[in-house]
């Protein structure tokens, strides 16, 4: 029962970060993406301990930085018994703060996206944008340090217009997406095909290309006629 939670509680964190992924948000807001990414950045700094929160980056780097085998005592079945409880709050933590940290570039990637698709790309939402991918870099080096494939998705998702937007790197965005559409399970090809067309799109000489991807996923991918 969240109501019975103490504010450092990461489940109740958790469920607030959850709650502003999905958050309406306000009439006056014009730029909703931009908003979203501010919103989610701000319940994840929630998380850390110089808000209150219970993750500690430097406690967990040193902690997973190094080996931290179990008493050799073998009748030490109180250090045992900690040594375990440790080892399992530090991997609930850093679980939770990887999944964080993707969720505050995911919404950051969607942000800018948005921006360069249509509106003027600001400055401070592309820095933001870039500052919140490196933070994720410190904790998630690669796609298998994520629970699950929906995670992986977005992972390879920012990474590739991350390699575009603020590194100017299309076609490594590009050779990136490719790649992980190729690892990740192919229930995942469609949104990840659909980020190769974003990659594309707009550039010189690629409107083949582009009309034959569109034309794999039409076939794909039908659409159903109510």
């Amino acid at each position: 029962d969240l109501k019975s939670e103490k504010a450092d509680s990461l489940p109740l964190l958790e469920e607030l970060l959850n709650y502003a992924k999905e958050e309406k948000a306000p009439d006056d807001v014009t730029m909703e993406k931009s908003w979203r990414a501010s919103t989610v950045a701000k319940a994840v700094g929630a998380l850390k301990t110089s808000a209150g929160g219970p993750i500690d980056e430097l406690v967990m780097a040193q902690y997973f930085g190094c080996n931290n085998p179990l008493p050799d005592d073998e009748d030490d079945e109180e250090g045992k018994e900690k040594a375990e409880k440790t080892k399992k709050e530090m991997e609930e933590r850093r679980k939770a703060w990887r999944s964080a940290l993707l969720a505050k570039a995911s919404a950051w990637a969607d942000a800018v996206v948005d921006s360069t698709a249509g509106a003027d790309l600001s400055e401070e939402d592309k820095a933001a944008f870039d500052v919140s991918v490196k933070e994720l870099k410190k904790w998630v080096s690669a796609a298998g340090d994520l629970s699950n494939d929906k995670e992986k998705v977005r992972h390879a998702i920012i990474a590739s217009r991350h390699l575009r937007i603020c590194q100017g790197k299309r076609v490594g965005s590009l050779v990136s997406v490719r790649k992980a559409r190729k690892d990740l399970p192919l229930k995942s090809y469609r949104e990840l095909t659909e980020e190769m067309l974003k990659v594309l799109e707009g550039v010189d000489a690629m409107e083949f290309w582009v009309q034959q991807i569109k034309e794999d996923l039409a076939e794909r991918y039908p659409t159903v006629n109510q």
